[in-house]
């Protein structure tokens, strides 16, 4: 089986799990795996919705096989570029052309990917590393920068890859040597209680130490969480608390009273404006 964009993302969260994918194998997706597809499908539309109003129709491409030939005709956007050759058969969500010099011109193609998280994840900033890699062997240059469109508000990130590109190269190195009947080592990690395969790999592990599963409700819910944990973190919503507001937060949540002398974290009804989830978490869940 070729390898896939699932499978790259695969690979970066576990090595067995890509192994498993190309064998053809199936499992049965988690609550929380179908929560992210359903809000990654969401993310999609709205990137897609930006991307087209920014460039226009008729100056994008669509569904098309990227080859050097293609990408010589310089389209200013190339939507679901699909790459092919004797062991990838892969999609990108959008390439983008930008200013620089390579094989086909005084242009090249950044890639685009559109993603869940509300915040730039370890994973998305690693899949556009590989596909930057990928695009390189295309045109020529490896391009220094992609785009991320992230998050419900369809967010545009710019993610520098450079730094990356080493270490991309070796987990497209790794994906490409695994051949049928010689595994990688399976080894549980924080990623098995959502994956597909999670049954089947704690079969095969000790009884003790196996990560338990967790409803839809509770994915969601812990979504929620991590989501408004983020927006709490952000610079721009941190603000000094007024005397009056001081003593407010010391009786609400008192692990806070050591810190009032800077800044602190923002107020519920501040956050409701950055994700819907605030509203319905109290103070003291996030601090």
């Amino acid at each position: 089986m070729d390898i896939t964009a699932d499978i790259l993302e695969s690979g970066l969260q576990c090595r067995y799990k890509s192994y498993l994918q190309l064998l053809g194998e199936q499992g049965l997706p988690s609550e929380y795996e179908r929560l992210l597809r359903e809000t990654r499908a969401r993310v999609r539309l709205t990137a897609m919705d930006k991307l087209l109003t920014r460039y226009g129709a008729s100056e994008s491409l669509r569904h098309l096989t990227v080859t050097p030939a293609m990408l010589k005709c310089g389209a200013p956007l190339v939507l679901d570029a699909t790459v092919e050759d004797e062991r990838l058969a892969l999609r990108f969500d959008a390439l983008q052309r930008a200013p620089g010099r390579s094989d086909l011109g005084d242009f090249h193609y950044t890639p685009v990917l559109f993603h869940e998280a509300e915040r730039p994840s370890h994973v998305a900033r690693s899949l556009l590393a590989l596909y930057g890699v990928i695009l390189s062997t295309l045109q020529g240059r490896a391009p220094a920068y992609g785009l991320l469109i992230h998050g419900q508000g369809g967010e545009v990130t710019r993610i520098p890859l450079s730094a990356q590109a080493g270490q991309a190269r070796r987990v497209l190195e790794d994906l490409m040597a695994l051949q049928p009947g010689t595994p990688p080592r399976l080894m549980l990690n924080n990623h098995c209680p959502l994956c597909e395969f999670r049954h089947r790999c704690q079969a095969e592990t000790p009884r003790q130490g196996r990560p338990e599963f967790i409803t839809r409700a509770e994915c969601e819910r812990d979504y929620e969480v991590q989501q408004t944990r983020d927006l709490y973190r952000h610079p721009a919503l941190l603000y000094f608390p007024a005397a009056e507001e001081a003593e407010d937060i010391a009786t609400q949540a008192p692990a806070a009273s050591g810190r009032l002398t800077g800044p602190c974290h923002p107020r519920p009804e501040d956050l409701c404006a950055w994700h819907p989830a605030a509203s319905r978490l109290c103070h003291s869940d996030l601090l």
